[in-house]
């Protein structure tokens, strides 16, 4: 997992990469996969009946989970889908789980809170 996708998660995002093709599998019609173009791993989005997803799946073309996030609970604050319960787990099975017991939208942020740099250095 890369840090930019813990942000996601601390800010109340569900870290989906770009992707260029989105198709059901044809094995499973409640799993939504993704791939971008030429890519070496793809994602794997599972719906679920009672929130908004399951789970989020980082595979490689050979199948292997290397991430997942799974999702518990979902809680609406300032109008905003927030995932409040979540479990991230690699391939090899070690795991955190990560509750989130307050969470501020919008709130300011001084600038030199964050040291951006340009993509790929």
């Amino acid at each position: 997992m890369k840090l930019s996708d813990l942000i996601c998660l601390l800010s109340g995002q569900v870290p989906v990469q770009p992707f260029y093709h989105a198709w059901f599998s044809p094995d499973d019609p409640d799993l939504i996969q993704l791939t971008g173009r030429f890519a070496s791993q793809f994602q794997e989005l599972i719906p679920a009946p009672n929130r908004p997803l399951k789970s989020l799946r980082l595979k490689n073309r050979r199948n292997e989970v290397r991430c997942e996030i799974r999702y518990h609970r979902f809680d609406v604050i300032d109008s905003r889908l927030i995932p409040m319960d979540l479990t991230i787990a690699d391939g090899t099975g070690q795991q955190a789980r990560m509750t989130i017991t307050r969470f501020w939208s919008d709130i300011p942020v001084k600038e030199s809170v964050f040291q951006l740099t340009p993509f790929g250095s």
